[in-house]
Formats: C-alpha cells, sequence, structure tokens
C-alpha cells in the first residue's frame, strides 16, 4: 500500500480546513491608559473608536479581529485575535490616528501568541462582568506598572521599526580598502567569443 506522498504545506493545509479557517490566528494583548477626549463639545467614546478602527481593518481580511475589550476608568486592556497582516494594520491604525494620540498617551504590547486554534467575539465593559469575576482581573496598580516599565515595547516604537524594511549592512562594508568590482561581469562574453572564433 503506497502512502501519499505529503508535503508540509498540503498537511498545513489540510489542518486549516478541519478548523474551518483559512490562517492561523495570532493573539494579541496590549494594555492602554487613557482620559476622556471632548471634540466639539461631544464625549468621544473610545469603545466606538476601537470598534470602528477594527471593523474597518477586518474588512478586507480573511481572518476578521475578534477579541475582548476591558475598560477601567482611565486603563484598558485589548486582548485581539485575527491574521498576523489584520493585526498589523490595526497596529498602524492605533499609531496613526489623531484621536488615540490625543486621548491614549500610552500603549505597551503585553503578550503575542500565534497558531490559535479557537477565537472568541465578544466585547465587554467593567458593568457587565459579574463581581466574583471582576476579584480575577488585573489590579490598576500592575496596569501602571505594565505602562510604566521600559522591557516592554511601547506600540507605536513598535509599528515605526516594523513599518520599513531594514537594509542589512553588506560584510563587505566592514572590509577596507573597498572593493572595486564585485564580479567580473565580462567573463562570460570572453568565453562566448573564444567559442564563435573556433
Amino acid at each position: 500500500m503506497d502512502l501519499p506522498n505529503l508535503s508540509l504545506l498540503d498537511i498545513l493545509i489540510e489542518n486549516l480546513k478541519k478548523v474551518g479557517r483559512k490562517s492561523y490566528l495570532h493573539r494579541v494583548v496590549y494594555v492602554f491608559d487613557y482620559h476622556k477626549l471632548n471634540i466639539d463639545g461631544l464625549e468621544v467614546s473610545l469603545q466606538e473608536v476601537l470598534q470602528n478602527m477594527i471593523a474597518i481593518v477586518s474588512e478586507g481580511s480573511d481572518e476578521p479581529i475578534t477579541g475582548l475589550l476591558l475598560l477601567y476608568d482611565k486603563y484598558g486592556v485589548n486582548m485581539i485575535e485575527g491574521s498576523e497582516e489584520s493585526i498589523f494594520r490595526h497596529f498602524q491604525e492605533l499609531a496613526d490616528s489623531p484621536v488615540i494620540s490625543q486621548c491614549v498617551p500610552r500603549i505597551k504590547i503585553l503578550l503575542s501568541v500565534t497558531h490559535i486554534a479557537q477565537g472568541m467575539s465578544r466585547v465587554i465593559m467593567m458593568e457587565q462582568l459579574s463581581d466574583r469575576m471582576t476579584t480575577n482581573l488585573p489590579e490598576f496598580a500592575r496596569l501602571e506598572f505594565v505602562l510604566s516599565t521600559p522591557a516592554l515595547k511601547n506600540l507605536r516604537d513598535f509599528v515605526e521599526t516594523h513599518r520599513t524594511v531594514q537594509q542589512p549592512r553588506l560584510y563587505q562594508e566592514l572590509v577596507w580598502p573597498p572593493q572595486k568590482e564585485f564580479i567580473p561581469f565580462k567573463i562570460f562574453k570572453a568565453k562566448q567569443d573564444s567559442e564563435d572564433k573556433s
């Protein structure tokens, strides 16, 4: 009996079909602090701004972003799941949004996990959580510590470093004196000319 010769890509596609997905999910948890913002006398709802951003980013994506948003009085925790591309597009929207830059001074990436098998789709406000569940949520002091630690990357810095492709330093830049010619371009032409003459 001959066993099928499956490649790694075949196995990957088969496994994704079994769980009903087109690509692997990625999960990112980021923490932020915010203050209320008034534009033209109207208070801007941060929850609506984030929901609109996620809806716009998820529009053309194979895997729409889902997640869990916790809003405290001045802190927030957002756990999102989606494709790598849609999550990075959401990060770009956060970094470039003038509304977010006015009302959200600090955003730190707390956790990033790949290959999530199952996602969730809920937005929960603190008033909707039961008392028993709120005792297990992170405290203000811990959120402030996470936002003030230099060990975690700031989201705006993360976006700036990953937005442009870095050019690697070549080994030849470290050699002195610099080489004049790297490849003798006429080497094959000389061989062809000698064959034509014979």
